[in-house]
Protein backbone atom coordinates (compact mmCIF):
# COMPACT_ATOMS: atom_id res chain seq x y z
CA UNK A 1 0.00 0.00 0.00
CA UNK A 2 1.39 3.63 -0.51
CA UNK A 3 2.29 5.03 2.56
CA UNK A 4 3.78 8.78 1.16
CA UNK A 5 2.33 11.50 -0.13
CA UNK A 6 4.66 14.01 -2.54
CA UNK A 7 2.85 17.19 -2.50
CA UNK A 8 4.11 18.70 -5.71
CA UNK A 9 3.58 22.00 -8.01
CA UNK A 10 0.32 21.17 -9.38
CA UNK A 11 -1.02 18.63 -7.21
CA UNK A 12 0.36 15.47 -5.21
CA UNK A 13 1.04 12.03 -5.95
CA UNK A 14 1.01 8.64 -3.55
CA UNK A 15 3.96 6.99 -3.39
CA UNK A 16 5.71 3.97 -1.72
CA UNK A 17 8.29 4.65 0.38
CA UNK A 18 10.63 1.39 0.55
CA UNK A 19 10.20 1.43 -3.01
CA UNK A 20 11.91 5.35 -3.54
CA UNK A 21 14.24 4.53 -0.50
CA UNK A 22 15.36 1.58 -2.49
CA UNK A 23 16.22 3.60 -5.33
CA UNK A 24 17.41 6.73 -4.45
CA UNK A 25 19.72 8.11 -1.17
CA UNK A 26 17.66 11.32 -1.40
CA UNK A 27 14.23 9.90 -0.71
CA UNK A 28 15.68 7.09 1.90
CA UNK A 29 17.34 10.62 3.60
CA UNK A 30 13.93 12.60 3.25
CA UNK A 31 11.63 9.88 4.46
CA UNK A 32 13.65 8.54 7.68
CA UNK A 33 12.06 9.58 11.17
CA UNK A 34 8.78 7.89 9.90
CA UNK A 35 8.24 10.79 7.63
CA UNK A 36 5.06 10.97 5.36
CA UNK A 37 4.60 13.49 3.47
CA UNK A 38 7.64 15.65 1.64
CA UNK A 39 6.95 18.74 -0.27
CA UNK A 40 9.30 19.08 -3.99
CA UNK A 41 6.79 22.28 -5.14
CA UNK A 42 9.19 23.08 -8.09
CA UNK A 43 8.36 19.60 -9.90
CA UNK A 44 5.01 19.12 -11.78
CA UNK A 45 3.13 15.70 -11.01
CA UNK A 46 3.87 15.02 -15.01
CA UNK A 47 7.46 15.17 -14.54
CA UNK A 48 7.17 13.42 -11.19
CA UNK A 49 5.43 10.64 -12.64
CA UNK A 50 8.21 9.94 -15.38
CA UNK A 51 10.92 9.41 -12.50
CA UNK A 52 8.49 7.45 -10.77
CA UNK A 53 7.83 5.26 -13.99
CA UNK A 54 11.80 4.61 -14.06
CA UNK A 55 11.67 4.43 -10.01
CA UNK A 56 9.02 1.32 -9.82
CA UNK A 57 9.74 -0.67 -12.91
CA UNK A 58 13.67 0.19 -14.19
CA UNK A 59 11.95 0.76 -17.66
CA UNK A 60 13.58 2.81 -20.27
CA UNK A 61 12.44 6.71 -20.13
CA UNK A 62 15.26 8.67 -21.16
CA UNK A 63 15.10 9.66 -25.28
CA UNK A 64 17.43 12.47 -26.68
CA UNK A 65 14.33 15.45 -26.21
CA UNK A 66 14.22 14.86 -22.58
CA UNK A 67 17.78 13.71 -21.27
CA UNK A 68 19.02 16.95 -21.25
CA UNK A 69 15.40 17.96 -18.81
CA UNK A 70 16.01 14.69 -17.00
CA UNK A 71 19.44 14.82 -16.01
CA UNK A 72 19.19 17.26 -13.58
CA UNK A 73 16.90 15.88 -11.79
CA UNK A 74 18.03 12.40 -12.11
CA UNK A 75 21.11 13.68 -9.68
CA UNK A 76 19.54 15.98 -7.47
CA UNK A 77 16.69 12.61 -6.44
CA UNK A 78 19.98 10.42 -6.38
CA UNK A 79 18.37 8.10 -8.89
CA UNK A 80 21.79 6.05 -9.75
CA UNK A 81 20.12 3.78 -12.60
CA UNK A 82 18.36 7.12 -14.02
CA UNK A 83 21.34 9.09 -14.41
CA UNK A 84 23.20 6.07 -16.17
CA UNK A 85 20.33 5.92 -18.61
CA UNK A 86 20.39 9.58 -19.13
CA UNK A 87 24.64 9.39 -19.96
CA UNK A 88 24.21 6.37 -22.00
CA UNK A 89 21.30 8.32 -24.12
CA UNK A 90 23.73 11.36 -24.42
CA UNK A 91 26.65 8.91 -25.15
CA UNK A 92 25.16 8.01 -27.61
CA UNK A 93 24.21 10.94 -29.44
CA UNK A 94 27.99 12.08 -29.34
CA UNK A 95 28.30 14.48 -32.52
CA UNK A 96 31.24 17.02 -33.46
CA UNK A 97 28.21 19.74 -33.12
CA UNK A 98 26.90 18.88 -29.69
CA UNK A 99 29.73 17.02 -27.65
CA UNK A 100 31.48 19.60 -25.93
CA UNK A 101 27.74 20.79 -24.75
CA UNK A 102 27.70 17.22 -23.65
CA UNK A 103 30.75 17.70 -22.07
CA UNK A 104 30.03 20.99 -20.04
CA UNK A 105 26.68 19.36 -18.34
CA UNK A 106 28.89 15.94 -17.34
CA UNK A 107 31.29 18.04 -15.65
CA UNK A 108 28.79 20.54 -14.24
CA UNK A 109 26.83 17.45 -12.78
CA UNK A 110 30.02 15.15 -11.91
CA UNK A 111 29.43 12.73 -14.42
CA UNK A 112 32.32 10.89 -14.67
CA UNK A 113 32.14 7.84 -17.05
CA UNK A 114 30.41 10.15 -19.90
CA UNK A 115 33.13 12.61 -18.94
CA UNK A 116 35.67 10.46 -19.63
CA UNK A 117 33.61 9.28 -22.76
CA UNK A 118 33.24 12.90 -24.34
CA UNK A 119 36.44 14.35 -23.63
CA UNK A 120 38.03 11.23 -25.94
CA UNK A 121 35.58 11.95 -28.62
CA UNK A 122 36.61 15.74 -28.46
CA UNK A 123 40.27 14.44 -28.48
CA UNK A 124 39.39 12.33 -31.53
CA UNK A 125 37.91 14.73 -33.66
CA UNK A 126 39.49 17.82 -32.11
CA UNK A 127 40.35 19.56 -35.97
CA UNK A 128 36.29 19.25 -36.11
CA UNK A 129 35.00 20.56 -33.45
CA UNK A 130 37.06 23.19 -32.72
CA UNK A 131 36.70 24.33 -36.41
CA UNK A 132 33.26 23.65 -36.64
CA UNK A 133 30.74 23.75 -33.08
CA UNK A 134 29.72 26.85 -31.73
CA UNK A 135 29.71 25.40 -28.30
CA UNK A 136 33.34 25.99 -28.15
CA UNK A 137 32.03 29.30 -27.11
CA UNK A 138 30.64 28.52 -23.93
CA UNK A 139 33.26 26.30 -22.72
CA UNK A 140 34.88 28.25 -19.40
CA UNK A 141 38.50 28.23 -19.55
CA UNK A 142 39.55 25.43 -17.43
CA UNK A 143 37.88 22.61 -19.34
CA UNK A 144 39.30 24.35 -22.43
CA UNK A 145 43.43 23.71 -20.92
CA UNK A 146 42.36 20.70 -19.87
CA UNK A 147 41.24 19.42 -23.38
CA UNK A 148 44.16 21.74 -25.43
CA UNK A 149 46.76 20.30 -23.21
CA UNK A 150 46.32 16.28 -22.93
CA UNK A 151 49.05 14.51 -24.92
CA UNK A 152 45.57 12.70 -26.41
CA UNK A 153 44.89 15.56 -28.05
CA UNK A 154 44.59 14.97 -32.14
CA UNK A 155 46.26 17.49 -33.48
CA UNK A 156 48.58 16.52 -36.37
CA UNK A 157 49.66 20.41 -36.20
CA UNK A 158 49.97 22.39 -33.31
CA UNK A 159 48.13 25.29 -35.23
CA UNK A 160 44.88 24.07 -34.90
CA UNK A 161 45.34 24.24 -30.92
CA UNK A 162 46.39 28.10 -31.55
CA UNK A 163 43.48 28.97 -33.95
CA UNK A 164 41.09 27.33 -31.13
CA UNK A 165 42.66 29.58 -28.66
CA UNK A 166 41.88 32.60 -31.32
CA UNK A 167 38.68 31.86 -32.29
CA UNK A 168 37.37 31.41 -28.38
CA UNK A 169 38.94 34.56 -27.23
CA UNK A 170 37.56 36.55 -30.28
CA UNK A 171 33.51 35.56 -29.09
CA UNK A 172 33.93 37.48 -25.80
CA UNK A 173 37.96 39.65 -26.41
CA UNK A 174 37.41 41.97 -23.38
CA UNK A 175 36.74 39.55 -20.64
CA UNK A 176 38.86 36.16 -22.40
CA UNK A 177 42.20 37.75 -22.87
CA UNK A 178 43.33 37.58 -19.81
CA UNK A 179 42.87 33.54 -19.68
CA UNK A 180 45.27 34.00 -23.33
CA UNK A 181 48.67 33.28 -21.67
CA UNK A 182 47.35 30.19 -19.69
CA UNK A 183 46.19 28.78 -22.31
CA UNK A 184 49.01 29.33 -24.87
CA UNK A 185 50.87 27.20 -22.62
CA UNK A 186 48.89 24.40 -24.27
CA UNK A 187 51.07 25.06 -27.86
CA UNK A 188 53.96 22.48 -28.28
CA UNK A 189 55.78 25.69 -29.21
CA UNK A 190 58.47 23.75 -30.74
CA UNK A 191 56.20 21.90 -33.05
CA UNK A 192 54.57 24.64 -34.78
CA UNK A 193 55.53 24.56 -38.06
CA UNK A 194 58.02 26.65 -40.26
CA UNK A 195 55.67 28.55 -42.01
CA UNK A 196 53.57 29.59 -39.18
CA UNK A 197 56.44 30.53 -36.87
CA UNK A 198 56.98 33.10 -40.02
CA UNK A 199 53.43 34.19 -39.54
CA UNK A 200 54.19 34.76 -35.76
CA UNK A 201 57.15 37.25 -36.60
CA UNK A 202 55.93 39.12 -39.35
CA UNK A 203 52.38 39.43 -36.87
CA UNK A 204 51.96 43.19 -37.25
CA UNK A 205 51.94 43.13 -40.88
CA UNK A 206 48.17 41.41 -40.57
CA UNK A 207 45.59 43.50 -39.60
CA UNK A 208 42.67 41.37 -40.83
CA UNK A 209 43.00 40.16 -37.26
CA UNK A 210 43.11 42.43 -34.18
CA UNK A 211 41.72 40.17 -31.43
CA UNK A 212 44.62 37.20 -33.17
CA UNK A 213 47.50 39.93 -33.43
CA UNK A 214 47.11 39.90 -29.33
CA UNK A 215 47.30 36.29 -29.16
CA UNK A 216 50.38 36.41 -31.37
CA UNK A 217 52.09 39.01 -29.35
CA UNK A 218 51.68 36.51 -26.00
CA UNK A 219 52.52 33.52 -27.75
CA UNK A 220 55.69 35.65 -28.95
CA UNK A 221 56.43 36.42 -25.36
CA UNK A 222 55.54 32.41 -24.34
CA UNK A 223 58.22 31.58 -26.93
CA UNK A 224 60.76 34.12 -25.72
CA UNK A 225 60.14 32.19 -22.41
CA UNK A 226 60.61 29.29 -23.47
CA UNK A 227 63.84 30.04 -25.14
CA UNK A 228 65.34 31.08 -21.83
CA UNK A 229 63.92 28.30 -20.02
CA UNK A 230 62.81 25.21 -21.64
CA UNK A 231 61.74 23.62 -18.63
CA UNK A 232 58.75 25.78 -18.06
CA UNK A 233 57.01 23.57 -20.73
CA UNK A 234 56.61 20.56 -22.24
CA UNK A 235 56.68 22.35 -25.92
CA UNK A 236 58.84 19.47 -27.74
CA UNK A 237 56.76 16.34 -26.31
CA UNK A 238 54.84 15.17 -29.50
CA UNK A 239 50.99 13.82 -29.03
CA UNK A 240 50.00 10.77 -28.80
CA UNK A 241 48.98 9.58 -32.17
CA UNK A 242 45.49 8.58 -32.49
CA UNK A 243 46.91 5.62 -35.21
CA UNK A 244 49.52 3.69 -36.35
CA UNK A 245 50.88 2.58 -39.59
CA UNK A 246 52.57 -0.93 -39.48
CA UNK A 247 55.00 -1.78 -42.40
CA UNK A 248 54.81 -5.54 -42.50
CA UNK A 249 57.31 -7.74 -44.40
CA UNK A 250 58.25 -7.65 -47.76
CA UNK A 251 61.15 -7.81 -50.70
CA UNK A 252 64.48 -6.87 -49.42
CA UNK A 253 67.74 -7.17 -50.85
CA UNK A 254 67.22 -10.57 -52.75
CA UNK A 255 64.87 -12.32 -50.33
CA UNK A 256 61.30 -11.65 -48.48
CA UNK A 257 62.23 -9.94 -44.69
CA UNK A 258 60.02 -10.10 -41.81
CA UNK A 259 61.00 -6.64 -40.72
CA UNK A 260 58.15 -4.65 -39.22
CA UNK A 261 58.24 -0.90 -38.77
CA UNK A 262 55.72 1.30 -36.68
CA UNK A 263 55.20 4.82 -38.05
CA UNK A 264 54.08 7.55 -35.31
CA UNK A 265 52.55 10.49 -37.33
CA UNK A 266 52.85 12.89 -34.24
CA UNK A 267 57.04 12.54 -34.16
CA UNK A 268 56.94 11.41 -38.16
CA UNK A 269 59.47 8.39 -37.03
CA UNK A 270 59.73 4.98 -38.21
CA UNK A 271 60.12 2.63 -35.40
CA UNK A 272 61.62 -0.66 -35.49
CA UNK A 273 59.21 -4.05 -34.07
CA UNK A 274 62.06 -6.31 -34.50
CA UNK A 275 60.72 -9.31 -32.21
CA UNK A 276 57.08 -9.20 -33.19
CA UNK A 277 58.32 -9.93 -37.00
CA UNK A 278 60.37 -12.41 -36.27
CA UNK A 279 57.94 -14.30 -34.55
CA UNK A 280 55.74 -13.96 -38.05
CA UNK A 281 58.55 -15.04 -39.91
CA UNK A 282 59.58 -13.48 -43.66
CA UNK A 283 56.97 -12.59 -46.03
CA UNK A 284 56.33 -10.65 -49.53
CA UNK A 285 53.41 -9.88 -52.12
CA UNK A 286 50.50 -10.39 -49.03
CA UNK A 287 48.09 -8.73 -47.62
CA UNK A 288 47.88 -6.82 -44.10
CA UNK A 289 45.28 -4.96 -42.40
CA UNK A 290 43.75 -4.41 -38.86
CA UNK A 291 40.42 -5.05 -37.84
CA UNK A 292 40.04 -3.22 -34.37
CA UNK A 293 43.59 -4.19 -32.52
CA UNK A 294 44.32 -7.36 -34.50
CA UNK A 295 46.23 -7.62 -37.49
CA UNK A 296 45.72 -10.21 -40.24
CA UNK A 297 48.65 -10.96 -42.71
CA UNK A 298 47.18 -13.21 -45.15
CA UNK A 299 48.85 -15.32 -48.28
CA UNK A 300 51.72 -13.94 -49.67
CA UNK A 301 55.35 -15.73 -50.90
CA UNK A 302 58.28 -16.52 -48.51
CA UNK A 303 61.34 -16.96 -51.45
CA UNK A 304 59.82 -21.14 -52.14
CA UNK A 305 56.43 -21.28 -50.44
CA UNK A 306 52.68 -19.67 -51.42
CA UNK A 307 51.14 -19.32 -48.78
CA UNK A 308 47.24 -19.83 -47.74
CA UNK A 309 48.32 -19.06 -44.27
CA UNK A 310 46.52 -16.51 -42.54
CA UNK A 311 48.14 -14.98 -39.02
CA UNK A 312 46.58 -12.58 -36.69
CA UNK A 313 49.07 -10.33 -34.10
CA UNK A 314 46.96 -9.14 -31.30
CA UNK A 315 48.02 -5.80 -30.46
CA UNK A 316 47.19 -5.96 -26.89
CA UNK A 317 48.69 -9.22 -25.73
CA UNK A 318 51.36 -8.62 -28.52
CA UNK A 319 50.81 -12.16 -29.51
CA UNK A 320 50.70 -14.29 -33.03
CA UNK A 321 48.13 -16.59 -33.69
CA UNK A 322 46.96 -18.71 -36.95
CA UNK A 323 43.46 -18.18 -38.12
CA UNK A 324 42.16 -20.24 -40.73
CA UNK A 325 43.84 -20.51 -44.21
CA UNK A 326 42.47 -19.80 -47.02
CA UNK A 327 40.84 -21.96 -49.38
CA UNK A 328 43.77 -21.21 -52.22
CA UNK A 329 47.21 -20.21 -51.45
CA UNK A 330 47.48 -16.24 -52.98
CA UNK A 331 50.82 -14.28 -53.20
CA UNK A 332 49.94 -10.81 -55.28
CA UNK A 333 46.78 -10.83 -53.16
CA UNK A 334 44.46 -8.27 -53.22
CA UNK A 335 43.39 -7.66 -49.57
CA UNK A 336 40.60 -5.60 -48.60
CA UNK A 337 38.28 -5.13 -45.20
CA UNK A 338 34.33 -4.22 -45.69
CA UNK A 339 31.74 -4.65 -42.57
CA UNK A 340 33.94 -6.08 -40.44
CA UNK A 341 35.07 -8.81 -42.73
CA UNK A 342 38.06 -10.00 -44.61
CA UNK A 343 38.36 -9.94 -48.46
CA UNK A 344 40.77 -11.63 -50.59
CA UNK A 345 41.01 -10.91 -54.24
CA UNK A 346 42.80 -13.00 -56.93
CA UNK A 347 46.06 -13.47 -56.61
CA UNK A 348 48.62 -16.15 -57.77
CA UNK A 349 49.10 -19.94 -56.13
CA UNK A 350 52.18 -20.50 -57.93
CA UNK A 351 50.60 -22.01 -61.01
CA UNK A 352 47.79 -20.16 -61.65
CA UNK A 353 46.43 -16.56 -61.43
CA UNK A 354 42.69 -16.24 -60.04
CA UNK A 355 39.96 -14.65 -60.77
CA UNK A 356 38.36 -16.16 -57.21
CA UNK A 357 37.35 -14.46 -53.88
CA UNK A 358 36.92 -15.31 -50.67
CA UNK A 359 35.95 -14.03 -46.90
CA UNK A 360 36.88 -14.27 -44.12
CA UNK A 361 34.23 -14.33 -40.97
CA UNK A 362 36.84 -13.72 -37.94
CA UNK A 363 33.48 -14.62 -35.44
CA UNK A 364 33.27 -18.10 -37.26
CA UNK A 365 36.98 -17.80 -37.95
CA UNK A 366 36.14 -19.16 -41.59
CA UNK A 367 36.60 -18.59 -45.32
CA UNK A 368 33.83 -18.64 -47.77
CA UNK A 369 34.29 -18.39 -51.48
CA UNK A 370 31.93 -15.55 -52.98
CA UNK A 371 31.02 -14.38 -56.44
CA UNK A 372 34.64 -14.89 -58.56
CA UNK A 373 35.63 -11.29 -60.10
CA UNK A 374 34.96 -10.78 -64.07
CA UNK A 375 38.97 -10.82 -64.64
CA UNK A 376 41.75 -12.78 -63.07
CA UNK A 377 43.53 -10.28 -61.68
CA UNK A 378 46.99 -10.79 -59.38
CA UNK A 379 48.71 -7.41 -58.53
CA UNK A 380 45.84 -5.57 -58.19
CA UNK A 381 44.50 -2.92 -55.80
CA UNK A 382 41.50 -2.93 -53.38
CA UNK A 383 39.48 -1.04 -51.16
CA UNK A 384 36.07 -0.61 -49.49
CA UNK A 385 33.74 2.74 -50.18
CA UNK A 386 30.44 3.61 -49.32
CA UNK A 387 29.58 -0.64 -48.26
CA UNK A 388 30.98 -1.82 -51.68
CA UNK A 389 34.32 -3.43 -52.60
CA UNK A 390 36.47 -1.52 -55.50
CA UNK A 391 39.22 -3.57 -57.18
CA UNK A 392 41.40 -2.28 -60.17
CA UNK A 393 44.24 -2.89 -62.07
CA UNK A 394 46.35 -5.99 -61.78
CA UNK A 395 47.76 -8.57 -64.00
CA UNK A 396 46.47 -11.11 -65.78
CA UNK A 397 49.74 -12.70 -67.15
CA UNK A 398 49.76 -11.40 -70.45
CA UNK A 399 48.71 -7.59 -69.57
CA UNK A 400 48.86 -4.89 -67.55
CA UNK A 401 45.41 -4.16 -66.76
CA UNK A 402 43.35 -0.81 -66.43
CA UNK A 403 39.54 -2.10 -65.55
CA UNK A 404 37.80 -1.64 -62.30
CA UNK A 405 35.23 -4.00 -60.46
CA UNK A 406 32.89 -3.15 -57.50
CA UNK A 407 31.48 -5.82 -55.28
CA UNK A 408 28.11 -5.80 -53.90
CA UNK A 409 27.76 -7.76 -50.82
CA UNK A 410 24.08 -7.37 -50.55
CA UNK A 411 23.36 -9.49 -53.94
CA UNK A 412 27.13 -11.19 -54.40
CA UNK A 413 27.83 -9.73 -57.74
CA UNK A 414 30.63 -8.12 -59.26
CA UNK A 415 29.98 -4.99 -61.93
CA UNK A 416 32.79 -3.42 -64.32
CA UNK A 417 32.71 0.41 -63.39
CA UNK A 418 34.87 2.86 -65.94
CA UNK A 419 38.43 1.45 -66.33
CA UNK A 420 41.87 3.52 -65.47
CA UNK A 421 42.99 6.07 -67.06
CA UNK A 422 46.43 4.36 -67.08
CA UNK A 423 47.10 0.24 -66.45
CA UNK A 424 48.68 -0.45 -63.60
CA UNK A 425 49.84 -3.34 -62.13
CA UNK A 426 50.91 -3.65 -58.26
CA UNK A 427 49.41 -0.13 -57.79
CA UNK A 428 48.29 1.42 -54.45
CA UNK A 429 44.79 1.60 -54.06
CA UNK A 430 43.18 3.51 -50.64
CA UNK A 431 39.25 4.80 -50.32
CA UNK A 432 39.13 8.51 -48.58
CA UNK A 433 36.69 11.01 -49.02
CA UNK A 434 34.57 8.87 -51.09
CA UNK A 435 36.77 8.86 -53.68
CA UNK A 436 38.97 5.97 -54.34
CA UNK A 437 42.75 6.82 -55.27
CA UNK A 438 44.91 4.85 -57.65
CA UNK A 439 48.37 5.86 -57.19
CA UNK A 440 51.88 4.45 -59.27
CA UNK A 441 52.43 0.96 -59.85
CA UNK A 442 53.74 -0.36 -63.63
CA UNK A 443 52.10 0.31 -67.26
CA UNK A 444 54.37 -2.28 -68.71
CA UNK A 445 57.07 -0.11 -69.35
CA UNK A 446 57.79 2.03 -66.65
CA UNK A 447 57.43 2.23 -62.97
CA UNK A 448 54.31 5.33 -62.60
CA UNK A 449 54.80 8.55 -60.70
CA UNK A 450 51.22 9.70 -61.72
CA UNK A 451 48.08 8.70 -59.62
CA UNK A 452 44.15 9.16 -60.17
CA UNK A 453 41.03 9.24 -58.55
CA UNK A 454 37.67 7.92 -58.73
CA UNK A 455 34.46 9.24 -58.04
CA UNK A 456 31.58 6.60 -57.89
CA UNK A 457 28.91 8.79 -58.51
CA UNK A 458 30.32 10.32 -61.74
CA UNK A 459 32.09 7.31 -62.87
CA UNK A 460 35.13 9.32 -63.63
CA UNK A 461 38.57 9.06 -63.05
CA UNK A 462 40.58 12.06 -62.46
CA UNK A 463 44.41 12.65 -62.67
CA UNK A 464 45.57 14.11 -59.61
CA UNK A 465 49.46 15.24 -59.12
CA UNK A 466 52.23 13.04 -59.22
CA UNK A 467 54.59 11.46 -56.51
CA UNK A 468 58.24 12.55 -56.44
CA UNK A 469 59.39 8.78 -57.34
CA UNK A 470 57.57 6.40 -59.30
CA UNK A 471 57.64 3.26 -57.84
CA UNK A 472 55.33 0.20 -57.90
CA UNK A 473 54.38 -2.91 -55.38
CA UNK A 474 54.51 -0.07 -52.16
CA UNK A 475 52.60 0.14 -49.34
CA UNK A 476 49.69 2.84 -49.02
CA UNK A 477 47.37 3.55 -46.16
CA UNK A 478 45.35 6.83 -44.61
CA UNK A 479 47.40 8.94 -42.18
CA UNK A 480 45.35 12.05 -40.64
CA UNK A 481 43.67 13.75 -43.52
CA UNK A 482 45.51 12.01 -46.13
CA UNK A 483 47.27 8.92 -47.37
CA UNK A 484 50.81 7.70 -47.22
CA UNK A 485 53.20 6.16 -49.54
CA UNK A 486 56.20 3.96 -48.43
CA UNK A 487 58.78 1.81 -50.14
CA UNK A 488 58.70 -0.29 -53.65
CA UNK A 489 60.64 -0.37 -56.28
CA UNK A 490 61.52 2.23 -58.80
CA UNK A 491 62.89 0.03 -61.76
CA UNK A 492 66.14 -0.67 -60.22
CA UNK A 493 65.94 -1.12 -56.91
CA UNK A 494 63.96 -1.46 -53.75
CA UNK A 495 63.45 1.56 -51.73
CA UNK A 496 62.47 2.94 -48.78
CA UNK A 497 60.90 6.32 -49.86
CA UNK A 498 57.75 7.68 -48.07
CA UNK A 499 55.34 10.60 -49.37
CA UNK A 500 52.50 12.00 -47.88
CA UNK A 501 49.59 12.91 -50.11
CA UNK A 502 47.02 15.73 -48.81
CA UNK A 503 43.62 15.45 -51.31
CA UNK A 504 42.55 19.20 -49.63
CA UNK A 505 45.75 20.57 -51.46
CA UNK A 506 46.18 17.81 -54.32
CA UNK A 507 49.90 17.98 -53.09
CA UNK A 508 52.86 15.43 -52.52
CA UNK A 509 55.33 15.97 -49.74
CA UNK A 510 58.18 13.49 -48.69
CA UNK A 511 58.51 12.21 -45.21
CA UNK A 512 60.77 10.48 -42.99
CA UNK A 513 62.00 7.33 -44.68
CA UNK A 514 61.73 3.64 -43.66
CA UNK A 515 64.68 2.15 -42.05
CA UNK A 516 64.63 -0.64 -44.11
CA UNK A 517 64.60 -0.60 -48.18
CA UNK A 518 61.86 -2.87 -49.57
CA UNK A 519 59.00 -3.54 -51.94
CA UNK A 520 56.17 -5.97 -51.81
CA UNK A 521 55.03 -5.02 -48.56
CA UNK A 522 51.90 -4.00 -47.05
CA UNK A 523 51.22 -1.23 -45.00
CA UNK A 524 47.97 -1.39 -42.30
CA UNK A 525 46.69 1.37 -40.33
CA UNK A 526 45.32 0.43 -36.32
CA UNK A 527 43.28 3.04 -34.96
CA UNK A 528 43.12 3.84 -31.55
CA UNK A 529 45.02 6.42 -28.61
CA UNK A 530 45.04 3.55 -26.34
CA UNK A 531 46.24 1.18 -28.55
CA UNK A 532 49.21 3.24 -29.47
CA UNK A 533 50.06 4.74 -26.04
CA UNK A 534 50.63 1.30 -24.96
CA UNK A 535 52.41 0.17 -28.37
CA UNK A 536 54.99 3.38 -28.25
CA UNK A 537 57.64 2.97 -26.25
CA UNK A 538 58.29 6.83 -25.64
CA UNK A 539 54.70 6.89 -23.98
CA UNK A 540 54.83 3.29 -21.96
CA UNK A 541 56.69 4.70 -19.04
CA UNK A 542 54.50 7.85 -18.36
CA UNK A 543 51.79 5.53 -18.78
CA UNK A 544 53.04 3.50 -16.02
CA UNK A 545 53.25 6.60 -13.53
CA UNK A 546 49.56 7.29 -14.50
Amino acid sequence: LCDALLILADGSLVVHRAVLAKRSDFFKREFSNDVKQLNIRDISTRTMDIILDHAYTLEPVVHINNVRFLLPLACRFELSDLVKECCNTLAQDLRVSNCLGILITASEFSCDDLVEETTQFVHKHFKAVSTQSNELFNVEPAILKSLMSSDHLNAADERLVFDAICRWVSHAPDVRMKHVSELLSCVRMSLLKPEFLSCIINYENNEDDQCEQKVLQVLMHHMADNLQDPQLSMTGVHRVPHELLLAVGGWSGRSPTSYIEVFDSRAEEWLPEADVGYQMGPVAYHGCIALGSDVYVVGGFNGSLFFNDARCFSLINRSWKSVAPMNIARCYISLAALNGCLYALGGFDGHTRHNSCERFTPELNQWDFIAPMLRIRSDAGASSLDGKLYVTGGFDGQNCLDTAEAYDPMVDQWTFVTPMLTPRSGLGVIALDDKLYAVGGFDGHRRLDNAEAFDPLAQKWTQTSAMTTGRSNFGIERVDDGFLVAGGYNGTTTIHAVEMYSPAEDLWTENESMQLNRSALSVCRVEGVSIASRFLARHSGAEEER
